[in-house]
């Protein structure tokens, strides 16, 4: 039965890919009503979008694929239905809702888990899940004058029944959590989870919940119980102590863009980098850190495994530098500029600022004493300011310099244009366009121009004259930018994939 059960919801997340396999009148009820107070993780699926919903992920998955994804989908689907010894269209369609929830509720071994599926045709749902279960050791349980099943298949508890018009299939515990969470005991009323939900996008395809902190707390009582286990004990903590406050998140399917959005109950200041600032015509920007005061302490902690400490000794012998000591503080904050869309008109610029001024300059020396090593490589300069290029190749030079309180390597002598560019990425239309999909006072962390990429590779003989380059190029011809940003201190990130 276990095994039937991970088929269907295996089935049932193909179906979600779908983007509405199946209409009429499936119930429309969330399943997160039903979801318990207790839980820890909380996904929701809509598995039959209906309407401009449908439309919208049809559209958008069409411009993908370059076919409508229905026909093929729907063999997958029957195919996977038909292992579990059932028929989509005779035993899950008639019954089956808009949408499916799935929720965790401890992190014991076996973990408390559950499958919520609102319907509006409960006996059907029961039929479905008592033939899922005929090989199982099922019993009548009653509990708060509620009737369901319970029993074991392969020695693992199981609960199935029908809850406030949905079927229901979990562990013992998880199931007694959601009949509680029907009778308004349930995770919607938690502070918690609203704060998180607050400003969520409406009507998205995928959105879940995670209690951040209450994981921790139960992930640490297991380590607790766990033998000390040297490194471990050290290395997890570490990882734990990331783990704060609650967090939302959704994927939302437009006709032109797919649109990932998080938002987290724990705000920070509002210092992460942002690409603004790069040259205009970047059509690729990073941004970000890699000094973090977290950072560090994990891989401190991390030094306690051997295979870690070893790589980190490695690293030193043939470099001379320390990761933690050097190379992190060194590059502190980092971004990254890419332009030109021709051979001719490439540029690449790399600007860090140090965390730690004495890191930053090691760092350098560093850098220029692994390329001096190197026999196809020829490097003068001092250790501020040199360059690096290639023996026999018309590859432009590398320009490495300590600029004010930056690092700056970039290509020949573009150090101006990254440093003060006579327009910004800000200055960009295309970028703006972007920008102004994120959160109000977010922050761009990333930004992709599809079509300047495709441009550039076009132009590569290289490149072209691979067969499956072709292939490469219509996919890249059907996505128009990716731009990535958040807003620390409400705590909302956005991702958003647009089409062309």
């Amino acid at each position: 039965m276990i095994a039937k059960a991970r088929v269907l919801i295996a089935s049932l997340l193909a179906i979600a890919a779908l983007a509405g396999c199946g209409s009429g009148g499936p119930s429309g009820a969330s399943p997160a009503r039903l979801a318990p107070a207790n839980t820890l993780f909380y996904l929701e699926l809509t598995l039959r979008p209906q309407g401009a919903q449908h439309d919208a992920a049809e559209s958008a998955l069409t411009k993908v694929i370059g076919h409508s994804p229905d026909a093929a989908i729907q063999r997958g689907v029957t195919r996977l239905f038909r292992r579990a010894g059932l028929s989509y269209s005779n035993d899950i369609a008639p019954w089956l809702g808009q949408r499916i929830g799935i929720v965790l509720t401890s992190v014991s071994s076996p973990p408390n888990i559950g499958l919520i599926a609102p319907t509006n045709d409960p006996a059907s749902a029961l039929a479905t899940l008592h033939r899922l279960a005929r090989h199982a050791s099922l019993r009548s349980a009653t509990y708060r004058g509620l009737h369901y099943q319970i029993g074991t298949s392969n020695g693992t508890p199981l609960a199935l029944g029908i809850v406030s018009r949905a079927a229901v299939v979990a562990t013992p515990a998880a199931f007694t959590s959601i009949v509680d969470a029907s009778r308004g005991r349930g995770l919607i009323a938690s502070p918690a989870y609203r704060a998180a939900v607050r400003a969520m996008p409406a009507g998205p395809l995928v959105r879940g919940y995670a209690d951040l902190s209450a994981l921790r707390s139960r992930l640490r009582l297991l380590l607790s119980a766990l033998p000390n286990t040297g490194a471990g004990t050290q290395v997890l903590p570490a990882l734990l102590n990331r783990l704060n406050g609650a967090v939302a998140f959704s994927l939302t399917v437009r006709r032109d863009a797919f649109v990932a959005d998080a938002r987290s109950t724990v705000s920070h200041p509002a210092t992460g980098s942002d690409v603004s600032g790069l040259p205009g015509q970047s059509w690729l920007a990073l941004a970000g850190g890699t000094g973090s005061q977290r950072t560090v302490s994990l891989l401190r902690a991390l030094r306690g495994n051997p295979a870690f400490a070893a790589l980190l000794s490695r690293f030193r012998a043939r470099t001379g530098l320390d990761l933690i000591r050097d190379v992190l503080p060194g590059l502190g904050k980092v971004e990254l500029s890419v332009q030109g869309t021709s051979p001719l008109t490439l540029g690449a610029g790399l600007e860090a600022t140090p965390t730690d001024a004495a890191a930053g300059r090691r760092l350098l020396a560093g850098i220029r004493r692994v390329a001096s090593r190197s026999s196809s490589l020829m490097v003068s300069g001092n250790d501020r300011n040199f360059t690096i290029s290639k023996r026999g190749s018309l590859l432009p030079r590398v320009l490495v310099t300590e600029s004010g309180s930056k690092l700056v390597a970039t290509f020949d002598e573009a150090v101006s244009q990254l440093r003060t560019p006579v327009l910004r990425l800000s200055d960009n239309p295309r970028f703006v366009t972007a920008r102004r999909q994120l959160p109000a006072g977010s922050r761009v962390s990333a930004f992709l121009d599809f079509r300047s990429l495709a441009q550039l590779l076009q132009g590569l003989r290289s490149f072209t004259a691979n067969p499956p380059s072709s292939n490469v190029l219509a996919i890249l011809h059907r996505f128009d930018y990716l731009i990535v940003g958040s807003n620390p201190s409400s705590g909302q990130s956005r991702i958003v994939l647009a089409l062309r």
